[in-house]
């Protein structure tokens, strides 16, 4: 991809899928996909062009899994009608090209399938967000990222979770002065971040992060 232009913060579209959306690419992440999360329902999966999410999807049906591809330019009722089926449960998958993203909300998914590189940090963590709802019996969302996004992207920090991040992994406010450290059994809003300074553990978020938690005296 390192030839690719960039339109718009994002690799140029056309080309993109030109390169992703091979027969011998998207066999792999079905067999991926088989290898990991045959057993899981509702699986998400984020394609690089229209095309490629048709595609994507005919190449699991042919595994005998029960996948279909949704996009702009199709009918509303019968978009609507192949959401609704996989909201209730009766497909295995869905594919998709930048539609389900920011706004869509179906708690049940429990895998993502990231078939298409994405070169800013925003749209990846809406992706990955589609399945970090809350469901009843669900207890983990496994994400399969077969085009490295993981390597050039990191999930947010706590604070930025917590609506204190300003971008960096700090929390908003933040400055270089000491602060009072929680001790050991203490009590603390985990949302005030800003007002804090917290003993911690090294936590890898999909990681590669600049940020690495390190102890100095008392402090971390």
């Amino acid at each position: 991809l390192s030839d690719l232009k960039t339109v718009a913060g994002e690799f140029e579209a056309g080309r993109l899928a030109e390169r992703v959306d091979t027969s011998r690419r998207n066999q792999e992440v079905v067999e991926a996909w088989f290898r990991y999360a045959s057993d899981r329902p509702k699986t998400l999966v984020f394609c690089a062009g229209v095309q490629h999410a048709y595609d994507l999807a005919e190449a699991f049906r042919a595994r005998g899994k029960k996948f279909e591809a949704v996009d702009g330019g199709m009918p509303k009722k019968e978009r609507a009608e192949i959401i609704h089926a996989f909201a209730q449960g009766r497909l295995d998958g869905l594919s998709c090209c930048d539609l389900l993203v920011e706004g869509y909300d179906e708690p049940g998914i429990q895998c993502i399938l990231m078939a298409k590189p994405i070169k800013s940090q925003g749209p990846y963590v809406q992706a990955i967000g589609r399945g970090a709802r809350i469901s009843p019996g669900k207890t983990s969302c496994l994400v399969i990222d077969v085009v490295d996004n993981s390597g050039r992207h990191s999930l947010v920090s706590l604070p930025t979770l917590a609506g204190k991040g300003d971008g960096t992994g700090r929390p908003k406010g933040a400055t270089n002065g000491s602060t009072p450290v929680v001790k050991p059994g203490e009590l603390v809003d985990l949302l005030d971040l800003a007002h804090i300074q917290m003993r911690a553990e090294q936590v890898d978020l999909f990681g590669r992060g600049k940020i690495v938690w390190r102890p100095v005296g008392d402090y971390w």
